[in-house]
């Protein structure tokens, strides 16, 4: 990265701080010169924040804006959510239905989102996306209450069933969404970069908190109980997200002197999800990451089913 306020900092300090946190190559990628000489002259102002220590320095940079801080604890909040709901519902039908039903309900949450999940997603890029993001907070709030009244109230397992399927596909609309706003709230390459990594912390956080919960709370009440809560428990996220001010100025790299845009015609949803998938076809790399990422997902419903 080029120097942050003039001329690079090249001081023993910081060249200590690179080679222990980088191999040699890494270095030689993070070296910057003024006049395109030999590399590794100088280092960056900011090198440090790509240590493994001062990440952590620069996590507490983004933690101090309130916007990020309510977003990202809204999103730890709803992994949480997400994790118990989706261990509830399969303890429901193991005890409402049978073993056998465990696995053909889990396909059944999962299938619907996974078809409308695109469609969802570009939901964001024609509507205000913190509108959207409190939207998908309240739509997922209400389609967990209503799965909680059926399981109290004893309705039907297949209205239980459906009122699940609802919720799943809920949660489908938040998470990109969420990752979409993260550029206007940021306000610099730091904060963005950290606020990405604070979000796959409360990710992963979220995935272990929800079904620790879970294990409490069936302990002393039923699996309807874990859906009150969980309803409760994200309506407080959706507030956290309300009135959140999204940065609409200009980008947080400068790309140059902005260019018109020509106008085109609206493009429908559904071709913007095939085009998605022609981008795919086009670069192989980004072709093996969904697919290393889709597979993480399969494996991870498997092992559930597994353990219920």
């Amino acid at each position: 990265q080029p120097a942050v306020g003039g001329d690079a900092v090249a001081c023993v300090e910081h060249q200590q701080v690179a080679r222990h946190h980088f191999p040699r190559r890494q270095l030689d990628l993070l070296s910057v010169t003024d006049d395109g000489g030999a590399r590794g002259r100088h280092l960056p102002q900011r090198i440090e924040s790509f240590g493994g220590t001062a990440v952590l320095t620069t996590n507490l940079e983004a933690s101090i804006d309130p916007a990020l801080r309510r977003l990202m604890l809204a999103f730890l909040v709803f992994n949480a959510v997400e994790s118990a709901t989706w261990i509830a519902v399969l303890l429901y039908a193991y005890e409402a239905t049978g073993a056998q039903s465990v696995g053909i309900v889990a396909l059944a949450q999962l299938l619907p989102a996974a078809l409308l999940a695109p469609l969802a997603a570009t939901l964001g890029d024609d509507h205000p996306r913190e509108r959207m993001l409190v939207g998908g907070y309240l739509l997922l709030a209400v389609t967990l209450g209503l799965t909680a009244l059926a399981m109290l109230q004893d309705w039907s397992p297949y209205a239980v069933y459906l009122a699940a399927i609802a919720a799943s596909i809920s949660t489908s609309l938040i998470r990109p969404v969420q990752n979409a706003l993260l550029p206007g709230l940021a306000r610099n390459t730091h904060e963005l970069t950290a606020a990405n990594a604070v979000s796959g912390i409360a990710e992963a956080a979220g995935t272990l908190l929800g079904p620790l919960a879970v294990s409490f709370i069936v302990v002393a009440a039923t699996t309807g109980a874990v859906l009150v809560v969980t309803a409760i428990a994200i309506t407080c996220a959706g507030l956290l997200v309300l009135h959140l001010s999204v940065s609409r100025q200009a980008p947080l790299v400068d790309a140059g002197p902005a260019k018109p845009v020509p106008a085109r015609a609206p493009v429908h949803y559904w071709h913007r999800i095939l085009e998605g998938f022609r981008v795919l076809a086009r670069h192989p790399d980004a072709s093996l990451l969904v697919t290393v990422l889709a597979s993480r997902m399969l494996m991870i419903g498997i092992v559930d089913v597994l353990f219920v």
